[in-house]
């Protein structure tokens, strides 16, 4: 194969894989030099136009990264969205999602569950978390045990948490 010690070369100095390394070196005439300096423009040029960033941010980011393009992009979303928005991003099934968020939700909080969490063991919760967790633990307690008892799991708090939503129609059922 031509190029094998300059490819070898290469390879120990940056992330690419053999047959771009071969384009990069005969872009070059061989010199590893010259192929690293053109690495290094390409994925900047190519992370800037799939992030939409500037290039310094470009550059910034795969010095971090190493230039490894995966861990650069994973890097630039968990800048840019809260975990909530990485988990829809990532989830087309909204039941999922909604699960990896209370998953999510209980992890960062420290939730002991006690098969299902009630409106005490969630009061220390910000607003926002507080609701969208006693409705989904009600939501799912209906779904495991049915209605007939899931209109008494913390009826009082979830009736509150519903209309706080504007979910009012749901209230009145």
């Amino acid at each position: 194969m031509e190029w094998l010690s300059e490819i070898r070369k290469l390879r120990e100095n940056v992330p690419v894989g053999i047959q771009a390394a071969r384009r990069l070196l005969e872009r070059t005439g061989g010199n590893v030099d010259e192929a690293i300096k053109f690495f290094h423009i390409d994925q900047v040029n190519i992370l800037m136009a799939k992030a939409d960033i500037t290039h310094q941010e470009a550059e910034t980011v795969l010095l971090a990264t190493n230039y490894d393009m995966a861990e650069a992009l994973r890097r630039i979303a968990e800048q840019r969205y809260t975990l909530t928005e990485l988990i829809l991003r990532k989830n087309k099934n909204a039941g999922d999602a909604l699960s990896k968020i209370a998953l999510a939700i209980e992890y960062e909080w420290e939730l002991k569950r006690k098969f299902w969490f009630s409106y005490a063991d969630i009061r220390t919760l910000p607003p926002l978390l507080q609701t969208f967790m006693l409705v989904y633990e009600w939501q799912e307690y209906v779904d495991w045990e049915g209605m007939n008892s899931g209109i008494f799991f913390e009826s009082d708090y979830v009736l509150q948490q519903l209309q706080t939503l504007g979910l009012f129609e749901l209230v009145k059922k």
